[in-house]
């Protein structure tokens, strides 16, 4: 082929790109004669195409050129045009962090010069802001600032032209005008209804933004709680911020504080604005949360524990109908449903019950109130009544020893916090001893009158003694102390109950004691039938059982008297069961006090007084369940010792037998206290060392001259032998008698 043939294809960008342009000269006369030359062959030859030519695809068509070859012919080029692609109008600010510039995206549809113009009419004037070629369909990014620029914009609107022309920029091909606002002015925002306090009704609450600028607002950012609201430039609220857009709706009985803030289209952020809204609709309900004491003397005082559902503004009134009357003690605000405390004090109030109420308005205007009732008692409460009676003597003096309990009580309710324990004490020693009944326990009953004392366990027989209060141990409610009543006198800032106790009645069954003989006056032995002696009764059975334990408490060794249901302590108070015996916890001289051996001067060895405190103590043991869960612990009597003794040995100190009380005190004919006192009506023997057995008895007692009954001593079985006799309870050695010995004084204990 022909190299000058050749065909020209051009696509065209021009708005007349649909219509094609094709001209063919067909010279077939000369076309065949070219083919045909020579000798008989044709020879080949081609009309090329002239260089002119174009051929123009049409939509949907091919870019082979066509068989057909027009003529050869000139046409003139077309012209370029834009393409936009950003937003027709922007928004930009000339203030620091709002948006001064924005870029735009635009392209050409041929290779071009552009020229980016500001403030002109066409693209022959105005401010050339840039300028330079660009490539056919290429994106362009261009920039407008709002004072950066070679000019700043003016305040308001403006145009910006792109032009685009030929490449030499000899011809102008096509322009694009976007609107440029230059905005400087910031947003400001208001709300509606504006802050104030609400009654009536809740009310909803629109944020409203105004922008004076030319941009207009874009968006409100609002928070609640106090801190100011915060919104970027670009719109985004910050955290803990939220974007408007609707109005809300605010809480009842709460105060809520707003804060909003707004930007505008050129990115200007406005001052934050706010508002305070009390909406409190309804009257409050007033609700008395505790009072602490209902009754005050007049020193005292009461706390007044209050709230109410409604925030406001409250005053306190004593006395009155209402919240119009009566007399105003304090005024203050309150927060909703915060407990607010107001002290009542005695000496405001009017003796007897007195009114104190309280009042509160609310924002709204709206009120609410409560009242509650105080009485001030100055007068200190008297016993009415006493159990058992104080007379006659021959029934306070005469008790019963299982009488445990023992009760008072009062013309008014009592403050039952406290629980008294009272001194007792045995009144027929001097310098009257005290014994502490370590068990023992107080209790109020449910009316808050009658006060009940427990011993826990039986008193001792012949027990004269009183139980000593301190007055200030009982108060009434407004903590007014007890005062004489006819029933109780108070001297001294106590009182006494004056008791005594007769013999124990209780029916014991008599236990054998192993003795196969009987005597007579002078020791010589004698037949038993009809003697009535131990001897006599030698088919009795035996009451004891070997030392053991009661479920639940393994570590508590017992002896059981299996006749008369007794329990006795296997060891001695302060010995313990260790490897089939009972051994002293600590040594001579020292008592275990829960935590470590500590002085105590002649243990274990004590008065009479201390045993039956030591055995009282058991009642506390096992977190107060009781030694062995037995809690009527105490000091056996006379009667209860012959239930256990046994004469038919040959050792002569196992008269309490080591079978059942192994490791007892027995090495050195030791005597063992009995809660039996022994009575006398005679006083001048109760110190002596030596007294006259002869002025000693068990009665009877002359009830009619209750001060001639004495109680100095009390009895005791010595281990060997089981001999009885009485001893100063004072003293915890025998006297001495003649060239004797002095005898050593202990005790064991019992429980039912």
């Amino acid at each position: 082929m022909d190299p000058k043939f050749r065909t020209a294809i051009r696509r065209s960008h021009s708005p007349q790109k649909a219509k094609i342009v094709i001209t063919c000269f067909l010279l077939f006369h000369l076309f065949l004669s070219n083919c045909l030359q020579g000798s008989g062959k044709k020879e080949g030859g081609f009309f090329f195409l002239p260089s002119g030519f174009t051929i123009v695809e049409q939509p949907g068509g091919s870019n082979t050129p066509p068989v057909i070859v027009t003529p050869p012919s000139t046409f003139p080029a077309s012209a370029g045009s834009i393409t936009y692609y950003s937003a027709n109008t922007v928004y930009l600010s000339g203030q620091t962090g709002a948006i001064e510039f924005i870029d735009v995206q635009w392209s050409g549809s041929k290779n071009a010069f552009y020229e980016f113009r500001l403030g002109s009419t066409d693209c022959t004037n105005g401010t050339i802001e840039a300028s330079g070629a660009i490539t056919a369909s290429t994106s362009v990014t261009t920039r407008i600032h709002a004072i950066n620029g070679i000019v700043a914009l003016n305040s308001g609107d403006n145009d910006v032209r792109i032009c685009l022309k030929s490449p030499d920029a000899s011809a102008a091909w096509d322009s694009y005008t976007v609107r440029a606002v230059r905005d400087d002015v910031a947003p400001s925002v208001s709300f509606t209804p504006g802050s104030g306090s609400y009654g009536s009704s809740v009310p909803n609450i629109a944020i409203s933004c105004s922008d004076t600028g030319n941009s207009g607002c874009y968006k409100t950012a609002f928070r609640s709680g106090g801190t100011s609201a915060s919104i970027s430039s670009d719109g985004t609220a910050a955290s803990g911020n939220t974007i408007y857009s609707s109005a809300l709706s605010l809480t009842n009985n709460a105060t809520t504080d707003l804060s909003a803030i707004a930007v505008d289209k050129a990115g200007n952020v406005g001052s934050a604005g706010s508002a305070s809204y009390v909406v409190s609709v309804g009257n409050p309900t007033i609700t008395i949360v505790s009072l602490s004491k209902n009754i005050i003397k007049g020193s005292a005082t009461s706390v007044l524990k209050w709230k109410s559902d409604i925030a406001g503004n409250y005053s306190v009134r004593f006395g009155g109908s209402d919240c119009n009357t009566g007399t105003e003690k304090a005024t203050g605000s309150v927060a909703a449903d915060t407990d607010t405390d107001y002290t009542v004090s005695g000496s405001d109030l009017s003796s007897g019950s007195n009114d104190v109420r309280i009042c509160l308005t609310t924002a709204g205007s709206n009120e609410g109130s409560n009242f509650t009732s105080i009485v001030r008692d100055d007068v200190g409460p008297q016993i009415i009544a006493v159990s058992p009676v104080l007379s006659p003597n021959t029934t306070a003096y005469a008790l019963n020893v299982g009488q445990r309990t023992f009760s008072i009580t009062f013309n008014e309710d009592m403050d039952t916090s406290s629980t008294p324990n009272p001194r007792h004490i045995d009144q027929t020693t001097t310098p009257e001893p005290e014994i502490n009944w370590i068990g023992a326990s107080g209790t109020w009953s449910s009316d808050k009158r009658t006060y009940t004392l427990d011993l826990k366990s039986k008193l001792p027989e012949w027990h004269k003694f009183y139980l000593k209060y301190t007055s200030a141990s009982f108060s009434d409610v407004a903590g007014n102390a007890m005062v004489t009543s006819p029933t109780v006198a108070v001297a001294s800032g106590s009182f006494r109950l004056d008791y005594g106790t007769a013999n124990d009645t209780s029916v014991l069954l008599p236990s054998g004691t192993r003795q196969t003989t009987c005597s007579d006056s002078n020791g010589d032995p004698i037949s038993c039938a009809g003697t009535g002696q131990d001897g006599a009764n030698a088919s009795l059975p035996f009451g004891l059982i070997a030392p053991g334990t009661l479920p639940g408490y393994p570590s508590d060794v017992v002896t059981l008297d299996t006749r008369n249901l007794r329990y006795w302590k296997t060891c001695l108070s302060d010995y313990e069961w260790s490897a089939g015996t009972c051994v002293k916890v600590c040594p001579a001289d020292q008592i275990w006090n829960g935590a470590a051996c500590v002085a105590d001067a002649g243990n274990p060895y004590k008065t009479f007084n201390r045993s039956v405190e030591d055995c009282s103590g058991l009642n506390n043991r096992n977190s107060g369940n009781g030694y062995a869960g037995k809690k009527t612990w105490r000091l056996p009597t006379l009667a209860e010792y012959y239930t256990i003794l046994e004469f038919g040995g040959t050792v002569g100190n196992e008269t309490i037998p080591e079978t059942f009380f192994p490791g007892l005190l027995r090495n050195n004919y030791q005597r063992y206290w009995s809660s039996t006192n022994a009575i006398t009506i005679s006083s001048s023997n109760r110190y002596t060392r030596t007294p006259s057995i002869d002025a000693l008895s068990n009665g009877p007692a002359n009830y009619a001259a209750i001060s001639s009954l004495q109680s100095w001593g009390a009895w005791s079985v010595s281990v060997f032998g089981g001999v009885t006799q009485p001893n100063n309870k004072l003293k915890d050695v025998s006297w001495t008698g003649g060239g004797g010995s002095n005898y050593n004084f202990t005790s064991m204990c019992i429980a039912e």
